[in-house]
């Protein structure tokens, strides 16, 4: 799925394909709404029987038909909308500019979408941020734990093989002791 700016359409294709098709495409100024909540759609009725993400369910609405989507994360259905919403606000004052509207409204509205939007890229990256940090404390609280189980493991390595020595001299004592026991033994029957 892409935005064509020439087209002003939200398009998508077969990969077989070099062009969408009229029906691959849903003009900007055809969208008279951007869904985000499932149970709210007209695919719900459809698709409530199947395991869908809804948190991640979109709908890009005309008076003739409605296109749905899954996105693979919130994240990216979040900026999905704002920018659907960014472009048909784009789209609409196009078709202002030849009215005799001023177009303040549409510039106020406008502000208001492009300051959430900037204000949502920022959450998106302090989130993406904090995800690294914590990504990067636990590879450190991992190597830590790896490097204390791993001396864990060669100090009972170690203790076990020092009791086996020892074990090994307490026999080769005993073994001297009994052999000593054996020689005189003999030496004294001859």
């Amino acid at each position: 799925m892409f935005y064509s700016e020439t087209l002003e359409a939200i398009c998508w294709r077969d990969p077989k394909s070099k062009v969408p098709k009229t029906k691959q495409m849903i003009y900007l100024n055809e969208i008279t709404n951007i869904n985000d909540v499932f149970r709210n759609s007209k695919a719900f009725k459809k698709f409530n029987n199947l395991k869908i993400d809804e948190d991640c369910f979109l709908s890009i609405e005309t008076k003739e038909r409605t296109f749905d989507l899954l996105t693979p994360n919130v994240e990216t259905k979040k900026i999905w909308v704002k920018t659907l919403n960014l472009l048909i606000l784009i789209a609409k004052n196009k078709l202002r500019e030849g009215s005799n509207d001023n177009g303040m409204g549409f510039e106020r509205e406008y502000e208001m979408v492009a300051k959430q939007f900037a204000g949502n890229l920022g959450n998106i990256q302090n989130e993406i941020e904090d995800i690294k940090q914590l990504c990067y404390s636990n590879e450190k609280k991992l190597k830590r734990n790896f490097l204390e189980l791993a001396e864990e493991a060669i100090l009972r390595e170690a203790e076990q093989a020092y009791r086996l020595s020892k074990a090994v001299r307490v026999l080769d004592l005993e073994l001297q002791e009994v052999i000593l026991k054996f020689i005189i033994y003999i030496y004294l029957i001859l």
